[in-house]
């Protein structure tokens, strides 16, 4: 089943262009991340926050996606990372014309 995944945490910049220049190279390598589908990256400027929506293959890809960008951000020094984890019911999703897969 396909897994959900959101993060949100608190993040004081950069935002926009100057946040996808910064990140380019890890957006790079998480799109090579086992079992990724696709991902949405966010940022809510005037709260100095950011954070992505995943959308996984299954929920072991899921799991291991957040045990290794849990880390990631610690070791960064961010903290307060609110994760999110939900199946996807791909039936009605497929009715409101989500997109449920790479292409």
């Amino acid at each position: 089943m396909l897994n959900l995944v959101i993060f949100d945490f608190p993040f004081g910049g950069p935002f926009g262009a100057e946040m996808a220049a910064a990140f380019a190279p890890l957006a790079a390598e998480i799109d090579k991340q086992p079992g990724l589908i696709w991902k949405v990256w966010t940022e809510k400027r005037g709260e100095n926050a950011a954070g992505g929506v995943y959308l996984f293959a299954d929920a072991a890809a899921a799991d291991d996606f957040i045990k290794l960008h849990s880390a990631r951000l610690e070791s960064l020094g961010v903290k307060d990372v609110a994760i999110n984890r939900h199946d996807v019911n791909e039936q009605l999703s497929a009715i409101t014309n989500a997109s449920l897969s790479r292409d």
